[in-house]
């Protein structure tokens, strides 16, 4: 039985003037999961109609019987698509009376570098032990498991890559989308190279977590977006 998890905790970016709240940490599988209890959300689903019509067969596929094992409840959700991401955030968008998407890469950048020079935050981050990636833990853990970085957010690198939207096509009808800041497997050479993905790429290694801003049209444009400019 899944219990029910609190609101997404946010954190403002940059702390003095924000130009965004960002998610403290990627939503979770108890949260996805809270998600897909909602009879509503019944099309989500590992098999449902909207799942089956929306991601890679790959979709939700380490949850054994459809449903998160208990030690993986505070674990990034993964291997679900950008187009079920997005649902969960219309969902809980409703749930707690603010607007979230998904954040641009640029936005990330911001929250990743937290105010220090290019050339050196990565690395801070490194020697204060706040990556999970293949010189430390080397496999998911648990969100927040290891600590926050100058703006009080988790995970920004490592663990998983953050779905990200850039919604610099949307007028055309579609959107780029990217996965930014490298997982548990990746190499330190690797944490700061975007991966390419689509609307229904599903992946181990890959979660997102919500933001919220008064960028209302790029909010619009991540839920519209589909292949080909549908609605699917």
């Amino acid at each position: 039985m899944i219990i029910e998890d609190v609101a997404p905790q946010f954190a403002p970016v940059p702390p003095q003037g924000p130009r965004l709240d960002m998610g403290r940490c990627m939503v979770t599988n108890r949260q996805f999961a809270t998600f897909l209890a909602d009879p509503a959300s019944a099309g989500w689903c590992r098999d449902g109609k909207d799942a089956l019509a929306n991601a890679e067969r790959a979709y939700l596929d380490h949850w054994p019987d459809g449903r998160p094992a208990p030690d993986m409840l505070e674990d990034p959700v993964v291997n679900v698509s950008a187009k079920a991401a997005v649902a969960y955030l219309q969902w809980s968008s409703t749930r707690i009376r603010r607007p979230l998407r998904l954040p641009t890469a640029d936005e990330w950048r911001l929250a990743a570098h937290a105010g220090r020079p290019e050339a050196e935050w990565l690395d801070d981050e490194i020697k204060k032990h706040r990556v999970n990636y293949r010189g430390t833990f080397a496999r998911l853990s648990a969100v927040a498991e290891f600590g926050t970085n100058p703006y009080g957010i988790c995970d920004l690198v490592g663990n998983a890559y953050d779905l990200c939207f850039d919604p610099s096509a949307a007028a055309a009808g579609g959107g780029i989308l990217s996965a930014c800041g490298g997982a548990s497997w990746s190499p330190r050479s690797e944490l700061e190279e975007p991966l390419r993905v689509d609307w229904y790429t599903c992946r181990r290694d890959i979660g997102f977590r919500c933001v919220s801003s008064r960028a209302m049209e790029v909010w619009e444009a991540t839920a519209d977006t589909g292949r080909d400019g549908d609605d699917a």
